[in-house]
């Protein structure tokens, strides 16, 4: 007889594979799109708030402070 059972977590263990590489995809197609939608924030708690959301990439963080810093040193807001 044939074991079916060690084919079928075989398979399995494919499966979770194959979700988590589409999760991480996902994950980081959702992270390029918010980085062309960074815009300067209007008080201290939006940036704070959009700081803590982009805490796991430090790119869109210096991307956001970037747009901060423009924003605030040249006039083009009370931030």
């Amino acid at each position: 007889m044939v074991d079916l059972g060690i084919h079928h977590r075989n398979d399995k263990q494919v499966l979770n594979t194959s979700v988590q590489e589409l999760a991480a995809q996902a994950a980081s197609l959702a992270m390029a799109e918010a980085a062309k939608n960074i815009t300067p924030p209007n008080s201290a708690y939006q940036f704070e708030v959009s700081w803590r959301g982009l805490s796991g990439d430090r790119t869109l963080q210096a991307r956001l402070l970037k747009v901060y810093c423009s924003r605030h040193l040249f006039g083009y807001g009370d931030v």
